[in-house]
């Protein structure tokens, strides 16, 4: 589907103009609401 399509576009490439965070994992969704708290993450 188109949504699911760009929904992967935006993992590898953010948006235009979009400034992640330090700590922004282009893997994951930079959702807080969907992501797990920093302190539940495997140490990288």
């Amino acid at each position: 589907p188109p949504f699911g399509g760009a929904v992967k576009f935006t993992l590898r490439s953010p948006p235009f103009g979009w400034k992640p965070p330090p700590d922004w994992n282009p893997l994951r969704l930079p959702n807080p609401e969907l992501d797990p708290p920093r302190s539940l993450l495997p140490p990288e």
